[in-house]
C-alpha cells in the first residue's frame, strides 16, 4: 500500500513539475501555499512558420522585492500582515531599458523559482536577507525579470508577439515602453489610502483556488490521497495561473542590436478567509 501511495505521489507530482517547467514565475505564497510562477514565449513569424525567439531556456536577469504579505477582506479592506522580512526597496525606475546595468541581479536560467527546495534560498538570501519558508516568502511582492534578445534588422521583423503566464498581475515591456497589463490597475499606481504602504495588489483570486470544496485550505502535502482527489488538487492549483497570450510587439519598439523584453509580475492579495482557516489549522 504504501509503495502505491509512492508511485501516485511520484505520478502526481511530476505532472506538476512538468506543468511548470517553462515557467517563469511570479505571485506570493502564503506559508507555502502559493509559490509564484509563469512562463514566456517570444516568437516572431516567418515564411516558414513562427521562430521561438525567447523562452525559458535562456538566461534571464531577476529581482526581488519583499513588501508586508497582505489580505482583502469582503468589504475591500486591505489589512498588512506581520512578516519578519521587512519591506526591501523597488528595483530603479529605470530597469526596464535596454541600457540599464543589470549585472547585479540574480542571473539563471528557466524559472525564476524554479525549485523552491533548492534555489529559492540563494537568491532570497542575496537580495532579502534569508527569507525561505517552504516554497517562497509570503512577502514576496515583485518580481522584475529582463530578458534579452538580439535584432539585427529591426525593419525586417514581422509579427513578433510575447506570451506570459503568470501569478497575480503581470505589466509587460520592450525597451522600456509598456505593451500590455493583466490582472493590474491601468493606472501606473493603484494605491488607495491604505494600499500605499503595500504597493499596487493584482486582481484577487477566487477562493476555489485556496478552498477545497468543502471549505478545507488547500495543502500542498497530499500524500496518500486517492487518484480523484489528487486530481482536484492540480486542478485547484492551476485555478492560480494566469495567461496573457499572443502580444504583439510594434517593430518601431526594436533597435539594432540588443532588446529588452521587462516582465514585472505584482502579487495579488490574500484572501482574508485564509487568516481564520490557518488559526483553524494551528489551533
Amino acid at each position: 500500500m504504501d509503495e502505491m501511495r509512492k508511485s501516485s505521489w511520484n505520478q502526481a507530482s511530476g505532472t506538476l513539475r512538468k506543468a511548470a517547467m517553462r515557467r517563469l514565475t511570479a505571485m506570493v505564497c502564503l506559508l507555502g501555499l502559493i509559490p509564484m510562477l509563469s512562463s514566456m514565449e517570444a516568437t516572431a513569424s516567418a515564411d516558414d512558420g513562427s521562430v521561438l525567439v525567447l523562452d525559458t531556456s535562456g538566461y534571464w536577469r531577476t529581482f526581488f522585492v519583499l513588501k508586508p504579505p497582505v489580505a482583502i477582506h469582503d468589504d475591500g479592506r486591505i489589512e498588512v500582515l506581520p512578516h519578519p522580512s521587512g519591506d526591501t526597496p523597488l528595483p530603479p525606475s529605470s530597469w526596464t531599458r535596454p541600457d540599464f546595468d543589470d549585472s547585479g541581479w540574480v542571473r539563471q536560467r528557466g524559472p525564476s523559482l524554479p525549485n523552491h527546495d533548492v534555489l529559492w534560498w540563494g537568491p532570497s538570501r542575496l537580495q532579502t536577507g534569508g527569507v525561505n519558508l517552504n516554497s517562497g516568502s509570503p512577502a514576496l511582492a515583485m518580481l522584475a525579470v529582463r530578458g534579452k534578445f538580439r535584432v539585427d534588422r529591426p525593419e525586417d521583423v514581422r509579427g513578433l508577439k510575447v506570451s506570459v503566464t503568470y501569478r497575480g498581475g503581470v505589466i509587460i515591456r520592450v525597451n522600456g515602453t509598456e505593451i500590455a497589463r493583466q490582472h493590474l490597475s491601468p493606472a501606473p499606481e493603484n494605491d488607495t489610502p491604505e494600499r500605499k504602504d503595500v504597493g499596487p495588489l493584482a486582481e484577487k483570486y477566487p477562493r476555489d483556488a485556496y478552498l477545497y470544496a468543502d471549505g478545507d485550505v488547500l495543502l500542498t502535502n497530499y500524500q496518500g490521497y486517492g487518484k480523484a482527489r489528487q486530481k482536484e488538487v492540480l486542478d485547484r492549483y492551476l485555478l492560480r495561473n494566469r495567461t496573457i497570450t499572443d502580444v504583439p510587439i510594434s517593430t518601431r519598439l526594436l533597435r539594432k542590436g540588443v532588446n529588452v523584453l521587462a516582465i514585472e509580475v505584482r502579487r495579488a492579495p490574500y484572501d482574508a478567509i485564509l487568516i481564520e482557516k490557518y488559526k483553524g489549522l494551528n489551533s
